[in-house]
């Protein structure tokens, strides 16, 4: 399955958005606005690699049938600072812009092209 770069976006700021003691889940991300679009392989997917990226803190409940729901409960200090670089809109057209030049970029690599589109954006670069 492809990343799928908006969502990754949009989960983030979904995560960032909830109060104390609120979960992003596989069952209530569609109650989400910014979430309520995507379809729920999608979203198990983006919270995967969020997971693995070190991004979000989360715990998976695999069950059988190959389903594995989530239970998303904050973001980590990198997720933070991703965030930050792609929260302008601006920014993040930039950065997908830029990534769309060749066929795949890892989160890594988005991160880094978000991280030298801000610093421009602030005439740091």
């Amino acid at each position: 399955m492809k990343l799928d770069r908006d969502c990754v976006r949009d989960f983030l700021l979904a995560l960032e958005s909830l109060g104390p003691g609120q979960t992003l889940t596989s069952d209530n991300y569609q109650s989400i606005p910014l979430l309520a679009s995507y379809e729920r392989d999608v979203i198990i997917y983006t919270a995967e690699r969020l997971d693995e990226a070190g991004f979000i803190n989360v715990k998976f409940m695999p069950v059988l049938g190959g389903d594995k729901p989530f239970f998303a409960t904050s973001i980590t200090w990198y997720g933070h600072q991703f965030l930050d670089n792609i929260r302008d809109d601006g920014v993040w057209k930039e950065t997908k812009k830029i990534a769309s030049k060749v066929a795949s970029v890892s989160l890594g690599i988005l991160a880094d092209i978000a991280a030298s589109v801000m610093k421009k954006s602030l005439g740091l670069e």
